[in-house]
Formats: structure tokens, sequence, C-alpha cells
């Protein structure tokens, strides 16, 4: 769905400056200044950045964030199709649970999914924080086949 050219989705991606063969993990893409896209990361360095946010914005003695900004941060915006009709609540930043995002039981979760089945997100209430960043790219929009099952297996031990 998102290489098929005769949709929205699949025209948002032909901007980027990649040519044919090249892929995301390049030094070339991973040094592109992209705002609100392009993040890159380790599954362990996802999940503790989301571990920060559940704990008021600290992890390790470092704070990352002011106290108190959970509250602003996890806020719901906006609701409803994006423009590339994808059905999404968003904070400031964040995708906050919903169907299309699922991300686990609890509707004040929040987090991100990533190209290919990649995400992270925070579930305060629980104080989890979870991050999968797969070996190959699902070649589909949403969790991909493997993050469900990781999440439910996650969410199973706390």
């Amino acid at each position: 769905m998102f290489l098929d050219l005769d949709t929205l989705n699949g025209r948002y991606w032909q901007p980027l400056p990649l040519n044919a063969g090249e892929d995301f993990n390049t030094d070339k893409f991973r040094r592109l200044e992209m705002p609100a896209y392009n993040g890159h990361g380790n599954a362990r360095a996802v999940a503790r950045f989301y571990a920060a946010l559940v704990n008021d914005g600290e992890i390790d003695g470092v704070r990352l964030i002011q106290k108190g900004a959970m509250d602003w941060i996890a806020r719901e915006q906006w609701a409803g199709l994006d423009a590339v009709g994808l059905d999404v609540r968003m904070s400031y930043g964040f995708m906050l649970n919903n169907d299309f995002a699922k991300l686990n039981d609890n509707p004040d979760s929040f987090g991100h999914l990533g190209v290919g089945g990649a995400l992270g997100f925070a579930d305060p209430a629980k104080k989890l924080a979870f991050s999968f960043c797969p070996n190959r790219i699902a070649p589909e929009i949403g969790l991909g086949p493997y993050a469900r099952r990781l999440i439910d297996a996650a969410a199973g031990c706390v």
C-alpha cells in the first residue's frame, strides 16, 4: 500500500531523496534532516526514551523533559482521518491509542508507529515502555505481523 503510486499514501514517499536500490538504512538517509520523520534508534534506545516518559521525564538520574510535561505530551489534540486516510488520534508529537494504532488495552497509551512495523510506546498507568524494531520492513501500514504478539506478551508480564 505505501509504495502504490496511485494512492496519496504512496505518493507522499516520492519526494524522499533516495535513488533506486537505496533504503532507509543508508548513511545518506540517516543524515537527512526531516522534521517529524526519520527518527532512528534501536529497540533498547526507543524503549528507554519511553521509559523516561512514564517516569515523569527522567531516567537514570537524567531529566529529558520537565516535570509535569506528561499531561501536556499525552493530551489529545485531534482525532480523525489524516491527510492520507489513516484514522488516528494525535497528541503533541505522539499517536494516541486507537483502532489504527492499537498499542495495548489502555486508551491513554501513546507512542508512534514507524516504517514497516517498527513502533515504540508508553503506558503511563502500567509504567510500561515498549519498542519493537523489526529486522525486515513489513510491506504494510500499521503494526505489522509481529508487533501485536510481542505487545500482548509484554502486557502479560506486567
